[in-house]
């Protein structure tokens, strides 16, 4: 089931760079975009344990090249979110590899994957609200609010923790 998510979360990542690539004509950059992609999909073959670190800076560093040349926004937050679940989903999995025998191994994944479904959502609202909202804010007012949003995550993570360690 992880597998099966991870490769349709890399399939939805390479889309949506592409898509945004290629529908403002960069076709060039699409093309890498697919090789680079085939590439790690050979490493992950391989299982080279470091291979997800490097697609998710090439993703990234995709992603940030796409904002620097003006693409359209939605295909690239979808593709950072998409690319950061495949990332997560990568290094669980290898996690589990790792320690060799798990109890409750399918309560463990449905966890995880409930966790990682609410920070998609998470991630994807606030992003898009990010996106279709403009606010002019001064920089003292960004770093407080800056400073607000991690301490407001910091403590939702504690609470989810807490939640979860309950049951």
């Amino acid at each position: 089931m992880i597998q099966k998510l991870f490769l349709a979360s890399v399939g939805f990542t390479s889309l949506a760079l592409v898509l945004a690539f290629g529908l403002m004509g960069h076709w060039l950059i699409a093309l890498v975009i697919v090789l680079a992609e085939l590439l790690w999909w050979f490493g992950w073959r391989r299982k080279l344990a470091f291979i997800s670190y490097v697609y998710l800076f090439i993703n990234l560093g995709f992603c940030v090249l796409g904002t620097w040349i003006e693409l359209q926004h939605f295909w690239l937050l979808a593709a950072v979110i998409a690319t950061l679940t495949a990332w997560d989903l990568d290094r669980f999995d290898q996690w589990l590899n790792h320690i060799g025998r798990v109890d409750m191994k399918a309560e463990l994944n449905k966890r995880h994957l409930l966790r990682l479904l609410l920070v998609d959502s998470l991630g994807l609202v606030t992003g898009g609200a990010a996106l279709v909202v403009r606010v002019q804010l001064d920089f003292v007012w960004i770093l407080i609010l800056a400073l607000l949003t991690v301490i407001g995550l910091s403590q939702f993570y504690n609470l989810i923790k807490r939640e979860i360690e309950k049951r």
